[in-house]
């Protein structure tokens, strides 16, 4: 792949939707329950105040 990236972003609904569907947050879920959940290798995430 020569050292490139691909990425795709999902709509915060789809996976408002596809955590519901997997029991978040009722049931806490692993870094790789939350990407199997989520049908993705890997998520980026942040938090801005």
């Amino acid at each position: 792949m020569q050292g490139k990236i691909f990425q795709e972003f999902m709509d915060i609904e789809t996976v408002n939707a596809k955590l519901k569907k997997a029991g978040y947050p009722d049931t806490p879920l692993t870094q790789n329950e939350f990407c199997e959940a989520l049908g993705v290798n890997g998520v980026i995430s942040s938090d801005f105040s």
